[in-house]
């Protein structure tokens, strides 16, 4: 999960950095609730850092926490 953040940092979106990754036997055996739970929570602790400390980088990251949880929650 921390991977497809700083992939979709890079300038990938969330499709083709879940699709990065989809090769990785850890990420293609994820149990779905487990990465939409540790996704949300990922960007419930972005949102927190970026608002405590609103760096450009920090905001950033917070926004594409936020894409991802997105993107991952309309796959069902």
């Amino acid at each position: 999960m921390v991977l497809i953040l700083r992939l979709m940092e890079a300038g990938h979106t969330a499709a083709q950095a879940d699709a990065a990754c989809g090769v990785l036997p850890a990420w293609h055996g994820a149990d779905r609730a487990e990465v939409a739970s540790f996704s949300a929570a990922n960007a419930r602790l972005w949102k927190s850092i970026s608002v405590q400390d609103p760096e450009p980088w920090k905001l950033h990251m917070a926004r594409m926490a936020e894409q991802w949880c997105s993107y991952w929650s309309g796959m069902d």
